[in-house]
């Protein structure tokens, strides 16, 4: 998992160079505006998703396959729990058309997501996304931008 300011994206050598251009270039044109939905930014290789939600108090892990997610939020705040594969207990099986997993990890770290910040988790790193945070339930609007494991340096 990384997690940073959004400024500094660029700076982590995680993808092909173009499809970090590409990525960069969709982030720097997001504003809270825009809708809610999905965004093709190279096919299946890269999209975005836009959503608007509430936070919440619980939820389970998941984990991803075959794809990387980068999180960042346009409005709002967040935490978000990571969790070690080991010894979690996978609650879900895999389904191709919702691509993850859910698991029941024995122990969590916590970040706190913030307008302005992004997270990275890689294929198979659990991840709880959504949370309230110390300061509460928040109306949230975030956009994660989905990234093939074949880009990836």
């Amino acid at each position: 998992m990384i997690c940073d300011d959004l400024v500094n994206f660029e700076d982590y050598v995680i993808f092909e160079d173009e499809a970090t251009k590409k990525i960069a270039a969709f982030i720097r044109n997001l504003d809270r505006n825009n809708a809610v939905g999905k965004y093709e930014i190279d096919g299946d290789k890269i999209f975005a998703m836009i959503s608007s939600y509430e936070t919440r108090k619980e939820a389970d892990y998941e984990a991803h396959r075959e794809y990387v997610d980068i999180q960042l939020l346009l409005v709002g705040e967040e935490y978000v729990y990571v969790g070690s594969s080991a010894g979690a207990v996978q609650t879900k099986e895999y389904t191709p058309d919702c691509e993850f997993f859910k698991f029941t990890p024995e122990s969590a770290n916590c970040v706190n997501l913030h307008v302005g910040n992004f997270a990275v988790f890689m294929p198979n790193e659990l991840h709880m996304p959504n949370m309230d945070s110390c300061n509460g339930t928040f109306a949230n609007l975030k956009v994660v931008v989905k990234v093939h494991k074949s880009l990836l340096k």
